[in-house]
């Protein structure tokens, strides 16, 4: 291909979505990328212990309270936080399966526990794997 047509046909696929009032914006981030900050509101379920079970907001130290621990969870993905309550857990009752949901509101999706479903829409849901 001609070395200015090659130039030309860039510059127009750079210059033309300005040209058309499109700006061009980054991705956003995925889910996966979020980090728990200040203020968020977590639901943790931990499967078949319902005492265990509660939404959590992060407090002005980064911290949560989940009886019975406090842990960090500023800074953390969500992935990580549930691994880390997983392993706090681990303590207490066998094989403990964890789901948390940054900013949304799980149920169950049958009567009587079992799969979580998400009745709001979530920024972050992740479950730990046995």
């Amino acid at each position: 291909m001609n070395k200015r047509l090659l130039n030309a046909t860039l510059i127009a696929g750079l210059i033309l979505p300005l040209a058309v009032g499109q700006e061009m914006r980054p991705a956003p981030p995925s889910p996966s990328d979020y980090r728990i900050k200040t203020g968020d509101s977590i639901q943790v379920v931990v499967a078949e212990h319902p005492e265990f079970s509660k939404t959590v907001v992060v407090d002005g130290k980064g911290r949560i309270k989940l009886p019975p621990v406090t842990l960090r969870a500023s800074g953390l993905s969500a992935l990580e936080l549930a691994t880390t309550i997983r392993q706090e857990l681990q303590k207490k009752v066998a094989n403990p399966q964890v789901t948390i949901c940054v900013g949304c509101t799980l149920t169950p999706a049958r009567p009587g526990g079992g799969e979580m479903r998400d009745v709001v829409p979530s920024q972050v849901q992740v479950k730990t794997q046995e």
